[in-house]
């Protein structure tokens, strides 16, 4: 869906002028390296500080901390039943309409 400059701007080298429609690329949302040590490696231990899952602003996801706190429960649950949960293999992604989803995340369980 894109967006309307509400104003000329410059960005990277080129003018994005008033009216003009602006589409971003989602799927590149919470992967800049100059953000995220290593972005496209899941790191469930990772600091969340400065993502984009749950929007900014206006816009920020008003069921976001319910959100967290299923994940941390869920999360916290199953590491507490299998405290050896390793990958058996690499996770797989598919390209999704622009964005990266998993496909497939092989777990070893243990215990």
């Amino acid at each position: 869906m894109p967006r309307y400059a509400g104003a000329d701007v410059e960005l990277h080298g080129h003018t994005v002028r008033k009216g003009e429609p602006v589409i971003a690329a989602l799927g590149s949302a919470n992967r800049d390296p100059r953000v995220f040590t290593e972005p496209d490696r899941l790191d469930i231990t990772r600091s969340t500080t400065g993502h984009l899952g749950f929007g900014h602003g206006p816009h920020f996801c008003l069921g976001a901390s319910i959100a967290r706190a299923q994940a941390e429960i869920a999360l916290g649950a199953l590491l507490k039943r299998y405290p050896e949960l390793a990958f058996a293999a690499e996770p797989k992604r598919n390209c999704d309409g622009g964005t990266w989803r998993l496909a497939a995340l092989p777990v070893r369980l243990t215990g």
